[in-house]
């Protein structure tokens, strides 16, 4: 698409944030793809710590309650137009600790990465026509958070329908966390939970962790997280039971 046809895209979109009540708040890259910005990350992605290593970022929407199955079916239909921009580590509806959310995973190869598929969303055409354009009003509010790995996935994790996930959150910094990590692990001899990955914060929120599990039975992992928190003496701050969307890699 030409830039008078990305930029004719970008306000019109804007239009419809001027012209709505709703105090949206939208990542300035999705709309307009801004230059300053990439200039912006390329400075943060100079450092050799996160120049090598990847960085996940996890973002959180609210939707408007009335929204959230017209979103969800807008979603299905047409979020392969994002998928295939850069890889995603999974995608889910929160049940508990959470209402009307949805929550996300993305992986890049660095900040540079990120801000080149943020650019390259800005100015495609059917992602902003026929995904963007359709849910923006629908988003109530918007969060995010950069994170590096502190853990994996528990070697080859269930990719049969029906598991639930449980997201806990620390305060705690990434040294502590990658301990706290492998004393839980221990712990899950003989249980159907695993751990499907770890997450620090880079930028956002200080000394913020979340550990991912896997699991079929809540009720199990109810008993297994007081369990463990009581063997381990750290508690997480806070829990969220997630169910995988049809689109998402984690089922």
């Amino acid at each position: 698409m030409c830039r008078h046809t990305a930029m004719m895209a970008a306000r019109a979109l804007a239009g419809i944030l001027r012209s709505s009540s709703l105090k949206v708040h939208v990542d300035p890259l999705v709309i307009y793809g801004k230059t300053s910005t990439l200039r912006t990350l390329g400075v943060i992605s100079s450092s050799r710590q996160y120049a090598t290593d990847k960085v996940y970022e996890i973002r959180t929407y609210s939707l408007y309650p009335k929204d959230v199955k017209e979103f969800m079916a807008i979603s299905e239909e047409k979020l392969h137009l994002r998928l295939r921009a850069s890889k995603i580590i999974g995608y889910w509806t929160s049940e508990i600790g959470g209402m009307n959310q949805v929550f996300h995973i993305w992986e890049y190869d660095s900040l540079k990465h990120r801000a080149q598929v943020r650019a390259a969303l800005a100015s495609d055409p059917d992602w902003l026509s026929q995904y963007i354009s359709r849910v923006i009003s629908m988003w109530c509010k918007q969060d995010n958070l950069l994170t590096k790995a502190i853990a994996g996935p528990d070697g080859d994790l269930d990719q049969d329908k029906g598991n639930l996930y449980f997201l806990q959150r620390y305060n705690s910094n990434s040294s502590s966390m990658s301990n706290l990590t492998s004393e839980l692990q221990s712990l899950q001899s003989g249980t159907n939970i695993k751990l499907a990955g770890g997450w620090s914060s880079i930028l956002g929120p200080k000394d913020t962790a979340y550990l991912l599990w896997q699991c079929k039975d809540p009720d199990d992992f109810l008993v297994w997280q007081e369990n463990s928190s009581e063997k381990v003496k750290v508690v997480p701050e806070h829990s969220q039971l997630l169910i995988p969307c049809p689109w998402s890699p984690l089922k």
